[in-house]
């Protein structure tokens, strides 16, 4: 089975782009845009210095006071994280109270398993992506509410419509059975009902053949129009995907 794993550059920018989105749902409005210039420089810097330069990692409350994240907003929206573990991983929850511990005063986080096609949580054998996936939205909006949010997460299995992935691809097609287990876990939370979508996945669009690409794109644009936006990551490799090589990553953000 094909999971994909992200690497640490990714991972943080990651942070940015989930918690912007929370913003949006939170308050409905870009609040990240005073002084935005200055902290990108400083955060571009932290990012692209080697390891040994860089003295402290990022934690969510010290990057949201970077980017003069508000307080005291009301809250209330419902994350929505997809994760395709295919019943390998997961999260631990006694490891999402010890974090609560560490970033939320003790406040748990609310997470709701949601399975899009049988496809389960496994907390014996906890995975990298899923955690800090759910970890950075959470501290991220209580640093914003002062609150636990509501997760729900949608786990599934990385291959649908009956195909296996080929990997390494070489052609459209081999990862259409990928971009059909994203589009139905986009389906399953716009049905769900909640406020947004963050999936930190991705793979570029010429490894997928255009009808499936233009399936998963409507299924994004549908949920975008019923309010649902939906968050991607844009590769290890920045927004090709790919190292060296131009390309376009999919499925794009709504």
């Amino acid at each position: 089975m094909f999971n994909p794993r992200f690497q640490s550059l990714s991972q943080r920018l990651l942070i940015v782009a989930t918690v912007v989105g929370i913003l949006f749902s939170l308050n409905g409005t870009p609040v990240w845009a005073k002084g935005r210039s200055k902290n990108a420089q400083i955060l571009r810097k932290q990012l692209v210095a080697p390891r040994s330069a860089v003295s402290t990692d990022w934690t969510v409350p010290a990057l949201a006071k970077a980017y003069n994240f508000p307080t005291g907003l009301p809250g209330g929206a419902v994350i929505g994280i997809a994760e395709f573990t295919d019943g390998q991983g997961g999260y631990d929850p006694n490891d999402m109270l010890a974090f609560s511990q560490l970033y939320m005063n003790g406040t748990p986080i609310n997470i709701i398993d949601v399975s899009v096609d049988g496809t389960v949580n496994d907390p014996t054998n906890p995975d990298l992506e899923t955690t800090l996936d759910i970890q950075i939205a959470a501290a991220a909006y209580y640093y914003c509410t002062g609150k636990a949010p509501t997760i729900k997460v949608f786990f599934s299995a990385s291959e649908a419509g009956g195909g296996s992935i080929v990997f390494p691809p070489s052609q459209a097609g081999d990862f259409d059975p990928f971009a059909i287990a994203i589009k139905n876990a986009v389906n399953t939370a716009a049905a769900a009902k909640v406020d947004l979508l963050s999936i930190s996945y991705g793979v570029r669009e010429e490894y997928i053949k255009a009808a499936t690409l233009q399936s998963l794109d409507q299924a994004v644009s549908k949920a975008a129009q019923s309010g649902m936006p939906t968050l991607v990551s844009s590769g290890d490799y920045d927004s090709p995907d790919a190292r060296y090589i131009p390309a376009n990553g999919f499925p794009p953000p709504r």
